[in-house]
């Protein structure tokens, strides 16, 4: 390719989509293979550029600032679109979208980081990873289970069970067979009790009252009630105790 006259790059009547001017703009023919014509334009002012092919097929013999007279607008809507492009896909900073789109991707990254480092905190005690205070974990239960007595929920058995059995909290694993175990009651060190694992009780060292409290009371129904094992009767009376608790507490 190479320059036609070099009269033809005499400024023109576009104006610069880049830096508004539109007085030291210049366009230059430039022939192509097959009679193909292109045409380069330039900005003196802050050097925005562009490279379009134009349609000179009718014009065998022509005079290129009056072509571009007839055909201004048109290549300035070309030139407008370039730019508004180039913006958009090579330099993200003009592009207000793209300013809220990597704001958006901050946000999302930013929670997402969170979510994680919430799951790993949520985590903590039922993986035993990092050292916890039993002692006030056994405080914090005890105060559930004395609390519990005080309500107008439960039958006398379960009241008894409440009050004699020994509650403890444990550091002992909390699977059973691929599975969480919340608590267990059964005959330990000679006498009955019941245990409540170390588990997802803690929310960031509070306790989720109502899993705690529907653990407390699926395993004292087990010993007031021993011969229910887990059929839909036990669950009802669980589900009804645990209501009740929730709703008075």
């Amino acid at each position: 390719m190479q320059p036609v006259d070099p009269t033809a790059s005499e400024p023109s009547p576009l104006t610069c989509p880049n830096c508004q001017n539109n007085t030291a703009i210049s366009v230059v023919p430039i022939q192509g293979k097959d009679e193909s014509w292109f045409a380069a334009i330039d900005c003196g002012h802050c050097r925005e550029h562009a490279f379009f092919q134009v349609d000179l097929a009718d014009s065998p013999v022509f005079y290129f600032p009056d072509w571009i007279e007839g055909h201004m607008n048109s290549l300035q809507q070309e030139w407008n679109e370039w730019v508004a492009l180039k913006r958009r896909y090579l330099s993200p900073n003009y592009s207000i979208r793209s300013i809220q789109t990597r704001r958006l991707n901050i946000i999302l990254m930013s929670a997402m980081i969170a979510a994680a480092l919430f799951f790993l905190l949520d985590q903590y005690h039922l993986l035993g990873i990092v050292f916890e205070d039993r002692e006030a974990r056994q405080h914090t239960l005890n105060q559930y289970v004395t609390h519990l007595t005080s309500l107008p929920c439960f039958s006398s058995a379960m009241r008894v069970k409440l009050e004699t059995i020994p509650i403890l909290y444990t550091t002992e694993s909390v699977y059973r067979n691929h599975e969480i175990q919340y608590g267990e009651t059964g005959k330990y060190w000679g006498e009955f009790q019941i245990k409540i694992h170390r588990s997802n009780f803690w929310f960031f060292g509070k306790p989720k009252k109502s899993r705690l409290i529907e653990t407390i009371i699926h395993e004292v129904r087990h010993r007031a009630s021993p011969g229910l094992g887990h059929n839909v009767r036990f669950y009802q009376l669980v589900q009804k105790d645990t209501q009740c608790a929730l709703k008075h507490w």
